[in-house]
């Protein structure tokens, strides 16, 4: 247990320099966080500490003694790609999957409470390399959540961060090539299920409002943030590249 006082008594932001945060009850971190609000006077009562604090939202670190303890399972290393080419529509595009690797899926759950990590969903062969392309994605074919490091890299320093993120369920849709030439001659000549291509797996769940291809989504993205950009706070994503990701199976 950290020997930290936790209180909310402005101005203390209430994440300690080992990186651990409160989770809930009167301390309600996400909540207060998210708002910006750091104005909040604590009435008493318990709270938590979440022991695995490091975070994309906030910049919190952890200690490289915590860091070995907080994973589970075997590292699977996935480097990604500088850029990826294909075809829509007869037209050859490349998309530059280092550079524009965050989209944001507006969803409202975009903290994970017990760990304090950022939700977020990856395509189907992040999760697991071996998916098989049989036309659809299954969420029953999945376990969440699922730890995941991204490993970017800023553009201007070219110093290298390691953040840990956590899975929502579901998996993301639009990183396949395989698309129904009844509805349209989109394609990509990609097999590795990593990047968005805006091409939809059919049968999956997007299908049914967005269709099978849907332009929007071009954008080779490997990772999509629950929740919206202003949730990010100071982060701001366009500073970094992506070249890694850490699945813990």
């Amino acid at each position: 247990m950290n020997l930290y006082t936790y209180c909310r008594n402005n101005p203390i932001r209430f994440i300690d320099p080992s990186g651990h945060i409160t989770v809930n009850s009167q301390w309600d971190w996400a909540y207060y966080v998210a708002k910006g609000d750091i104005n909040y006077e604590y009435d008493g009562g318990n709270g938590e500490v979440a022991q695995r604090a490091q975070n994309i939202l906030t910049y919190s670190r952890a200690s490289a003694d915590e860091k070995v303890k907080m994973k589970k399972g075997t590292p699977r290393e996935i480097e990604v790609p500088k850029s990826v080419k294909g075809t829509v529509n007869g037209e050859n595009i490349t998309l530059k999957t280092q550079e524009n690797w965050f989209a944001f899926q507006g969803t409202e759950d975009s903290i994970d409470a017990e760990t304090g990590y950022f939700r977020i969903v990856v395509g189907p062969k992040v999760l697991d390399s071996n998916y098989s392309d049989e036309g659809r994605i299954l969420g029953d074919d999945f376990e969440f959540p699922v730890s995941i490091d991204i490993t970017l890299v800023n553009k201007k320093t070219n110093k290298q961060e390691v953040f840990p993120c956590i899975t929502r369920s579901g998996a993301k849709a639009h990183t396949y090539s395989y698309y129904n030439a009844e509805d349209g001659y989109a394609e990509f000549d990609i097999d590795n299920g990593l990047i968005q291509t805006g091409i939809a797996y059919p049968n999956s769940t997007n299908v049914e409002w967005e269709g099978a291809f849907f332009p929007g989504n071009i954008d080779g993205s490997s990772i999509e943030f629950a929740g919206n950009k202003s949730d990010l706070g100071d982060f701001d994503p366009n500073d970094y590249k992506l070249v890694k990701i850490t699945v813990y199976d």
